[in-house]
């Protein structure tokens, strides 16, 4: 049984692989669902040893009693919030919510019982350390297929980059098999730490053991940097900065510990001065993680965006202080009270980019103390720390406000869970204090064996059922269900169809946590078999009705959430159904009143539905909301143009050419083009534009475009483009 918890505990740091496309968010449940069900075993099986043998039985401990409060406490808040459901099971996309939150609760108590000596934490942590260097490897080779790709110009199925992993998100920064380069940021931040630690700790380490550490951090260290996660790097660098003052203050002197400080202050302060001093050169600029560093400010969009949900979080605060929303029901706080000049970011923001505020709007003013209180712990328990030296402990305390720092700005994920709660158990099993439920663990032998030890096991088993059955299922099922594979005919697609139809009705079945996520994605499906020709129209039909009252149920589920009338009314609106479109998007505008987003899709409905007044009013509400925004103010010059309304029109028009908004006039241009294709003054107005901006070159393919289109248009645009190629043309 011993091993069995100790495998668990071992295979656990390598979920960090676990990738699986057959699954919806294919990093997030590949790696949570295998971490709950190793859990659910190891602690079952941990429970059964502490009935059998004291050594294995729980110690108290003040961390492991504030870890179990700030649980305690955020299940009281989520039967208490908007929406329990989702607040104890989470989503696919997060896989969070408080059975994450009790699954971590055993893993701490678990790991820090069964790890009792340095030995054995020295394994567990160099365990961790290794798969941090697979997961290094795996970066190194996404940024060698990049540049193959991007700079050498191979082909993507040329050579070594056909094997070579790609940057999944796209871009240059690495994201490994995490899937986000911040998550990897925040795995590898908190990796080179532990790092430092085993090297530190390793006492009388062989050369080999010196340049494997050195090795290892140094890749860590390249890596969090190739991840562009500004977070993540400041707080490596105020992490290190901080070792070095608390050496530098309580270091004997002339002690090897104060010259370390010496030199780790020194080289943050230079390499910070550094930085400034090279901020404008072109050394900085073409560098994608150094410009990302110069390019803070108060007015930078990402900085701004995070002061504006900031504010958003507060207000929603004020009207659940004590116990919050419950987990998972920041989209509440968001939809409420939406900032209209967060209309560049993401429409459906489901946490506040910081942990103060996430655990605020959560559990409100309780759950954010209780969650502090363990951080005040750890600290604490940090300095008391026996057996460990001062170098050892600074480190710690380096990585623990690292970890705070860059929690600022990014939110936690399985992967950082998982390390987080390792230094909760590392701290917690080193606590001196007295046996927890001692008299629990003390009953009669045949009681043990006859109830109790197969209770357990019937327990444990239970759980794993009901825990992650339903919802793997599901997960598996939807994939299957949206994946289409090209067919040779249409009667061999709609059979497919079909059976894509079943699946979902399948996946949909399972009323797992992911139910809401197979009900978002049933419109966009519909919208894509819809578009083909000769689909089946009972497929099309079937799906319509399944997306409508998959929709119609979560609305039931979540009155008060307006992402479900809006998909609803899109949907409506793009099958023609627009006064159904018209009453479902009113009602997500009534829960979210100052989403642009919302409000554009409305005045759309009203245009779908004939009613141009309606859409021009609508429209101008959105604009009024906010007039740097792009979005608004194209339907609403649209809207203007629809209902002939030209002196308004025109006045748009005016403005954005009067403040050198180019885009904005393009857009609408291209959309009048494609509108009408044979409309010559819509191509001179697109010409003329592009001259005055000097782009010579795009004019004169949108004037032979002409050509091509109009060909009673052929011989001016011929003379137009001599004109141009000879620079007579002015407008």
């Amino acid at each position: 049984m011993q091993y069995l918890v100790y495998a668990g505990i071992f295979i656990l740091p390598f979920i960090v692989f676990f990738v699986d496309a057959s699954h919806v968010f294919p990093f997030i449940t590949a790696k949570n669902f295998p971490f709950r069900i190793i859990v659910e075993i190891i602690f079952g099986a941990w429970l059964i040893l502490a009935f059998l043998d004291k050594k294995w039985r729980p110690k108290k401990s003040w961390l492991l009693g504030s870890a179990t409060l700030f649980v305690g406490i955020m299940f009281i808040a989520n039967i208490t919030g908007m929406y329990p459901y989702k607040s104890m099971w989470s989503n696919f996309e997060r896989m969070e919510g408080w059975v994450t939150l009790i699954h971590l609760l055993a893993y701490l108590l678990v790991l820090g019982t069964t790890l009792r000596t340095k030995k054995l934490w020295t394994r567990f942590w160099l365990t961790s350390t290794i798969a941090s260097i697979g997961v290094g490897l795996f970066s190194l080779g996404q940024l060698l297929r990049a540049y193959l790709v991007k700079v050498k110009g191979w082909t993507t199925d040329q050579g070594i980059v056909s094997i070579l992993p790609i940057i999944n998100q796209g871009g240059d920064r690495v994201d490994a098999t995490l899937g986000n380069a911040t998550y990897l940021a925040e795995y590898m931040m908190f990796s080179s730490f532990i790092t430092i630690f085993l090297f530190v700790r390793h006492k009388g380490a062989t050369l080999y053991w010196k340049m494997f550490y050195i090795a290892t951090f140094l890749l860590q260290v390249f890596i969090l940097y190739k991840t562009a996660t500004r977070g993540a790097i400041l707080g490596f660098i105020g992490g290190m900065f901080l070792i070095g003052l608390l050496l530098g203050l309580f270091a004997e002197k002339k002690s090897k510990a104060r010259n370390i400080a010496t030199a780790l202050v020194l080289g943050v302060l230079i390499f910070v001065g550094l930085f400034f001093g090279m901020k404008n050169t072109s050394f900085v600029r073409e560098s994608h993680t150094l410009s990302r560093f110069a390019n803070i400010s108060l007015e930078d969009t990402t900085t701004k965006s995070r002061f504006l949900m900031w504010g958003v979080a507060f207000e929603g605060f004020k009207e659940h202080p004590i116990l919050g929303y419950g987990q998972e029901n920041f989209n509440y706080v968001f939809n409420k009270h939406y900032n209209p000049d967060l209309y560049e970011q993401e429409q459906w923001f489901d946490r506040s980019h910081n942990f103060f505020f996430d655990w605020l709007i959560a559990g409100g003013t309780l759950g954010l103390l209780a969650y502090l209180l363990i951080l005040v712990f750890l600290f604490i328990s940090i300095w008391k720390l026996h057996k460990h030296t001062l170098v050892e402990k600074t480190i710690l305390a380096g990585l623990l406000s690292a970890y705070i720092f860059q929690n600022l700005f990014v939110f936690d994920q399985i992967m950082s869970y998982l390390l987080f709660f390792a230094l909760i158990a590392y701290l917690h099993s080193f606590s001196k204090s007295t046996p927890l439920f001692e008299k629990m663990f003390e009953i009669n032998k045949d009681t043990r064996d006859r109830i109790i030890l197969p209770v357990i096991v019937v327990v444990t088993c239970m759980m794993l059922w009901f825990v992650n059955y339903d919802g793997y299922m599901q997960s598996r099922t939807a994939i299957q269900a949206m994946q289409v594979t090209p067919s040779a005919s249409i009667e061999e697609l709609n059979g497919k169809l079909k059976v894509s139809l079943e699946k979902f009705e399948k996946s949909l079945s399972y009323d797992s946590f992911g139910t809401a996520e197979v009900a978002e994605r049933l419109p966009d499906f519909l919208v894509q078999i819809a578009s083909i020709d000769g689909v089946s129209q009972s497929v099309v039909q079937g799906t319509f009705v399944l997306a409508e009252n998959a929709l119609k149920e979560q609305i039931e589920r979540k009155p008060e959430d307006a992402r479900y009338y809006l998909i609803l009314g899109s949907m409506y609106s793009q099958f023609g159904l627009a006064d159904n479109a018209i009453d479902q998007i009113i009602k997500a505008r009534e829960l979210s009143p100052q989403k642009p987003s919302i409000i554009l899709e409305l005045a759309q409905a009203h245009l779908r539905a004939g009613k141009t007044k309606e859409a021009l009013e609508t429209a101008k509400e959105a604009y009024d909301l906010q007039r740097e925004n792009d979005d608004a103010w194209r339907v609403y010059a649209l809207v203007a143009l629809i209902n002939e309304n030209t002196n308004l029109y025109s006045s748009l028009v005016t403005e954005a050419l009067a403040q050198k908004r180019y885009a904005r006039v393009e857009h609408l241009l291209k959309y009048q083009k494609n509108i009408n294709p044979t409309d010559i003054q819509i191509r001179v107005n697109l010409v003329t534009l592009y001259l005055q901006q000097e782009k010579n070159d795009q004019a004169i393919q949108e004037l032979q475009s002409a050509q091509t289109d109009i060909p009673e248009f052929a011989d001016r645009a011929e003379q137009l483009i001599k004109d141009i190629k000879e620079g007579k043309v002015l407008f």
